[in-house]
């Protein structure tokens, strides 16, 4: 059974390899080596991924996270010192890619849901506009003169054509569109006298 000491000096001598290899594919990214993202894609990229996927409680951005945390490991090679494994310096930088979009994330929801306050206030007025007009035009309607009512009603309800408009109530469609025009006016004058526009 090996001893305690060995296993020990075994993992050290490993772990040194590791970094000097670690410090070659950095080296190498620096400068630009095609090969050396393959590399790293394939040394980390997985491990990368899986452990993104938990950080963002996997949701759909992973894929664009990862490759986020790639770039930046390849554009800040130079950065890394050798002082741990290339994998601890990796988590790192994912784990600072992950933060950074999580702001984000909550940056654009408060802005989202700023703007959707805002709309939703403004459909409320509007609404409540629209129903003050419904209810100003009702009470219009209802001060007309009934041949006035039922020229609106027919043309602008009914959306008739003044030609059938004039066979139903036998008047000639010039006639009824002098009439329409001046009970138009009348129904604006009177929604207008309540404050309504």
């Amino acid at each position: 059974m090996p001893d305690l000491q060995s296993v020990e000096e075994t993992e050290q001598v490993q772990q040194e390899s590791q970094i000097g290899k670690d410090l070659d594919l950095a080296r190498r990214m620096a400068g630009s080596c095609p090969e050396a993202l393959e590399e790293l894609i394939q040394d980390h990229g997985e491990y990368l991924k899986n452990l993104l996927g938990r950080l963002s409680a996997f949701s759909h951005d992973v894929d664009d996270l990862l490759q986020e945390t790639l770039m930046r490991a390849w554009s800040q090679a130079r950065s890394y010192r050798g002082e741990a494994p290339m994998r601890h310096w990796t988590t790192k930088i994912a784990i600072g890619v992950c933060r950074n979009h999580q702001r984000a994330s909550r940056r654009l929801l408060k802005h989202l849901q700023g703007v959707w306050q805002q709309r939703s206030t403004e459909t409320q007025r509007d609404l409540r506009q629209e129903d003050v007009r419904d209810e100003a035009m009702q009470k219009g309607m209802q001060q007309l003169s009934h041949s006035d009512r039922e020229l609106l009603v027919l043309f602008h309800i009914e959306q008739q054509s003044l030609e059938s408009i004039s066979i139903l109530l036998g008047a000639k469609a010039e006639t009824l569109h002098v009439r329409l025009h001046r009970a138009r006016e009348r129904l604006k004058a009177i929604v207008k006298g309540m404050g309504v526009r």
